[in-house]
């Protein structure tokens, strides 16, 4: 048997069947030769079953005959710590993607014991599906999601950033608990971004140029952006909200389920009630408040472009959706409002004041809201004088 050499490879002609041809320094490593030409390079050894592989390791052009000897080398001095090479890639390709894994994770566990798990599912869609979702679980890397860490904290902010971080680490940590991943979570050592507490509202002399840009959008965005600062809801909440939950007659809006996993009552003050009995007028029978002509679901997905139109208008450029809902908060709390008021409001859960939130009615924190709204829609009149 000759050595394995470039030259040698190459002067290889094809037969009428494939033919292994051994190297003579390297015991397990050959070359094949396809009817047609292809020339393969592969390493056979036994596993610790004494089962014989004989995997493929490279294609000759692809990869150098030096190379491919390399690989072979590795792979024999594996073999003799117990490692089998054709194993492990067997393994890797009947494993499932992250995609797939992420399915499984949703309906297998979240749905049943995550309140929240329409969330990990629109932020997973979001931002890693399309960006490794189709890699195998173990050839997800460190490194990939190091590169996604930074790109979603320059794009969408550092908190949704660390965000997504965490919950790559609960769908590895649930594949180590399935057995469908044995190593160590990728996240593990990805330091997250040091996030500062976001204060920004609209500020009064803001309000004005706010409100006249609000006042200058088609339907349905005028009313949906009305209706987040007047109810101080979060924006999935809003682009969610359904007739069967809201009482016109009694002024409030149940939400079924917060992002912290619990029901809420919503008071709606009595401009959110005016916006909200003329859309029931128009809504010709839809489930939804916000309803869409264009998406599949009948109602309003993503407000985004909208958003911008407003904020160019306004010319206000820090200012984020969310922001609204710290909008209605601020201004409770600068007229007096306490912090349990505000809290009950707004929907925050803090264990330490259940028991003072459970004495509360809607009575006290509806008549902060509607202090609140009346500064705040009254400041463009103001203004205008």
């Amino acid at each position: 048997m000759p050595k394995l050499t470039k030259t040698f490879v190459e002067s290889l002609e094809p037969k009428s069947e494939s033919i292994i041809y051994w190297d003579s320094v390297i015991s397990g490593f050959g070359v094949r030769v396809s009817p047609k030409g292809k020339k393969a390079y592969l390493v056979r050894y036994r596993n610790i079953n004494r089962k014989q592989r004989k995997p493929v390791i490279g294609i000759h052009g692809v990869i150098t005959c030096e190379q491919a000897r390399e690989i072979a080398k590795n792979i024999l001095s594996g073999v003799n710590l117990g490692q089998d090479f054709q194993g492990e890639k067997e393994k890797v390709r009947n494993e499932p993607t992250l995609n797939e894994f992420f399915n499984m994770y949703i309906e297998k566990y979240a749905k049943q014991h995550k309140k929240t798990w329409k969330y990990n599912e629109e932020y997973y869609n979001r931002h890693i599906k399309n960006a490794f979702g189709d890699y195998r679980l173990s050839t997800v890397t460190q490194d990939d999601i190091l590169k996604l860490h930074k790109k979603i904290g320059a794009n969408s902010g550092h908190s949704m950033a660390n965000q997504i971080v965490t919950l790559i680490g609960m769908i590895f940590n649930k594949a180590i608990e399935w057995d469908y991943y044995d190593q160590k979570n990728p996240t593990a050592h990805i330091k997250k971004f040091k996030e500062k507490a976001r204060d920004r509202f609209l500020q009064s002399h803001e309000l004005p140029a706010f409100l006249s840009a609000v006042d200058m959008e088609e339907q349905p965005y005028r009313d949906f952006f009305y209706i987040l600062l007047l109810t101080g809801q979060r924006k999935t909440n809003v682009l969610e909200m359904q007739w069967k939950d809201i009482n016109l007659k009694e002024k409030y809006w149940r939400i079924p389920e917060t992002k912290n996993g619990d029901p809420l009552m919503v008071p709606l003050v009595n401009d959110a009630l005016i916006i909200l009995k003329q859309r029931k007028k128009e809504s010709n029978g839809s489930e939804w408040v916000f309803t869409s002509k264009t998406s599949k679901s009948g109602r309003l997905v993503d407000p985004k472009r909208a958003w911008y139109r407003v904020l160019r208008e306004c010319e206000l450029k820090d200012l984020r959706m969310h922001d609204l809902r710290r909008t209605m908060g601020s201004y409770q709390t600068i007229l007096g409002a306490s912090s349990f008021i505000v809290a009950k409001s707004l929907g925050h859960k803090d264990q330490k004041s259940t028991q003072i939130y459970a004495r509360l009615n809607m009575d006290p924190v509806r008549q902060s809201m509607e202090k609140a709204s009346a500064v705040m829609l009254n400041m463009e009149e103001e203004n205008n004088e």
